[in-house]
């Protein structure tokens, strides 16, 4: 016999020789396949090959070929076999056999392959393949390619259900037919950037059903790539159409009174609110229905309801063929507003509404005698904000009350002004107070050094429910000749303590509230102080009051029992608006006052003055070498805050950082902050200076 061993045993490849029923010879290689290290102890185990493979796979290829007689010296076969680990787990090899007669011996040889990760491969992109085609084939949403003209190459049966055409229907037509004529341009423009330019676009259009009717589509299409040229366009659609109406249904409902059908106080904010950004002049008219109180109280609301409904309806005939918007701001209350800078065909509707009201009005069995008292006033040049406009045609229309009822008063600058908004403000702050109508919002203090948040300014908001939001130079000063500055400001100190409390102690950063010389002057104010501190638990040394220099001009013994009381505390002083008034660094050293906030306005001017900037530069200096914290407000831009940075300030506040924003919020944006403390368990965030788009609001 041929000694062959030796010229395979190196071979990576398994060889295996039988000879008759016996297995003469296995390589190392061919055992390794199967979990042995190598031929010997494989022999050591006795183990037969039988043992690794299926009963029948042993069968055809090491044994039947004995028993086969085709006439043939030798025969040969290869085949894919599912076999048998040393350690139980299963394999595939590849068996290349060879089957040799001579006279009455046969021996069959040949080699053994593992293609375990061929196959696997081969089974897991197979699996990949029913996945894609899953996702393509059932997928709900419409997922098509196009061709570099827009023809369709692909699509799935979603876009021939939701378009109501055949495949071979719609196979090479070009999308532009399908598309509603009125956003073809749009639908054109965004194919051609992913198809020139390879950008992906993502847009809404509608499209035409087979049967005409018209489909809302919220579509992405994604540029195809092969060898880095863009060969055509994907696209993923969805048929948005009922999302689509029900929002038309939640729109009437959030934009349209439900029970006249008439726009509704958001709809009016946000017409007036239009009319103002896009500086179109306007005429607003306030309706209120004198006695409306009680008709409710004396023949019930559904009758008062129905009074609405016939007054609603006497509206909108009489504004019919008008450009004038119609609305019910809530109860008995209604508006007028036309888009003109004239005033005459608001007064001309107002007066033929007095006329239609002098006639009765039936409703059920009752015969009703109605009237209605209105307040006029024209932004003229479009220059009055909505609620500056709100609140003139409010006084108008207080005006028109005062004077009897069922009469139309125009607002003019003889009114007594004052003495309306003082009488309303002071009415409405009281109830605002008790009806939760205040709400703070905060604005972060950065450390430029530290380069952290050190402290978070409270800020005192009012969300009117007439006038929506007033501003705070608006009622802070008539809170002030009131007195209610007492209750506002006991009010904000204890809701913000209440609030900032947690986020002061996971954060270590203090709370700025502003004081008003009212307060100060109040015998109360220092032990109010106390009490709150001790009831909130809040830790004074947290705590920073602000006053603006005016306060420093009171008297000065009082000035300085104050402030000695608030260090006594623990309390920090800082000095609001510096630049503004009376300006004095002697008051700085007098008072030692702990910080300093420089006013935005020498911030606004910063970049564009050389003059500016030196002045900016030795106050910073002077106060400084007083040892005083700097604090520049109104930063907006990266050139203010470098500016600021070299001239040597310590912190700095304005929208750069952050608008004034609800408590809820904080935590987040100051986190966002560069290099600002983070809890262990939270992730840093990339953050980069952004100048926000938001125009600064007052206060």
């Amino acid at each position: 016999m041929i000694d062959y061993k030796y010229l395979v045993e190196d071979l990576s490849t398994g060889i295996f020789v039988f000879q008759g029923d016996k297995l003469t010879f296995v390589n190392d290689a061919l055992v390794s396949i199967f979990g042995f290290v190598s031929a010997k102890e494989f022999y050591e185990n006795k183990v037969s090959l039988h043992e690794l493979f299926p009963k029948e796979s042993y069968l055809s290829i090491f044994q039947q070929p004995k028993k086969q007689d085709n006439g043939s010296d030798q025969s040969s076969s290869r085949s894919v076999i599912e076999c048998y680990h040393r350690n139980g787990q299963t394999i595939y090899v590849e068996v290349f056999s060879k089957t040799r007669r001579h006279e009455s011996e046969v021996v069959i040889y040949g080699t053994i392959i593992d293609v375990t990760e061929t196959i696997k491969i081969q089974e897991n992109l197979h699996f990949s393949e029913q996945r894609y085609r899953s996702l393509f084939e059932y997928n709900t949403n419409l997922i098509y390619s196009f061709d570099l003209n827009g023809h369709f190459d692909s699509m799935n049966p979603a876009v021939t259900e939701t378009l109501g055409y055949s495949f071979e229907e719609l196979i090479h037509l070009n999308f532009e037919q399908l598309i509603h004529p009125d956003d073809l341009e749009h639908t054109l423009m965004n194919f051609n950037e992913a198809r020139n330019y390879g950008r992906h676009r993502s847009y809404e259009a509608r499209v035409i059903h087979k049967s005409g009717e018209v489909r809302h589509t919220h579509i992405i299409n994604i540029p195809i790539y092969v060898d880095d040229e863009i060969i055509g366009v994907y696209g993923i659609a969805r048929d948005i159409t009922e999302l689509k109406n029900y929002i038309e249904q939640i729109e009437e409902l959030a934009f349209y009174d439900y029970l006249t059908g008439l726009p509704n106080r958001r709809h009016f904010e946000n017409k007036s609110s239009g009319f103002f950004n896009q500086k179109q002049p306007s005429t607003l008219a306030l309706i209120d229905l004198d006695g409306f109180k009680t008709i409710n109280d004396t023949l019930g609301h559904d009758i008062g309801d129905e009074v609405l409904k016939e007054f609603s309806r006497l509206l909108k005939q009489l504004s019919d063929g008008t450009s004038i918007f119609v609305s019910r701001l809530g109860g008995d209350e209604f508006a007028l507003m036309d888009p003109s800078d004239t005033i005459e065909e608001t007064i001309r509707i107002s007066e033929k509404l007095l006329e239609h009201l002098t006639k009765p009005l039936f409703v059920n069995e009752f015969i009703l005698f109605i009237s209605a008292s209105i307040g006029i006033c024209s932004s003229c040049d479009g220059e009055l904000t909505p609620v500056q406009l709100f609140k003139r045609a409010d006084i108008a229309l207080y005006n028109a009350k005062a004077a009897g009822k069922r009469r139309i008063s125009v607002y003019s600058q003889t009114h007594d002004i004052e003495t309306s908004k003082r009488f309303t403000l002071v009415r409405d702050i009281q109830k605002a107070i008790t009806e939760d109508q205040f709400y703070l919002e905060y604005q972060p203090r950065y450390d430029i050094k530290n380069k952290r948040v050190t402290c978070v300014e409270a800020l005192l908001r009012w969300k009117h429910p007439s006038w929506g939001g007033v501003s705070p130079s608006e009622f802070i000063p008539i809170a002030e000749e009131s007195g209610l500055i007492v209750e506002l400001g006991k009010w904000t100190l204890q809701t913000a303590c209440k609030e900032i409390k947690p986020i002061a102690n996971y954060l270590d950063i203090k709370l700025s509230v502003n004081v008003s010389v009212i307060q100060i002057m109040n015998k109360e104010f220092i032990p109010t102080i106390k009490q709150i501190l001790e009831f909130v638990k809040f830790d004074p040394n947290k705590l920073e009051l602000e006053i603006t220099e005016s306060v420093l001009h009171n008297s000065e013994e009082m000035m300085k029992n104050f402030l000695e009381e608030l260090k006594r505390l623990n309390i920090h002083v800082s000095l609001d608006d510096f630049g503004t008034g009376y300006s004095s660094l002697s008051f700085i050293q007098k008072y030692s006052i702990d910080t300093v906030k420089l006013d935005k306005s020498f911030v606004e001017t910063l970049t564009g003055s050389e003059r500016s900037s030196k002045i900016f530069s030795s106050i910073v200096s002077l106060l400084k070498s007083l040892e005083t914290n700097v604090v520049a407000e109104g930063i907006e831009t990266i050139e203010q805050f470098d500016y600021i940075t070299k001239n040597h300030c310590d912190e700095a506040q304005g929208y750069l950082f952050s608008k004034p924003i609800p408590v809820n919020e904080l935590i987040e944006v100051i986190q966002e902050m560069p290099n600002f403390y983070k809890a262990p368990s939270t992730p840093c965030k990339h953050w980069t200076f952004i100048a926000r788009k938001e125009k600064p609001s007052e206060g």
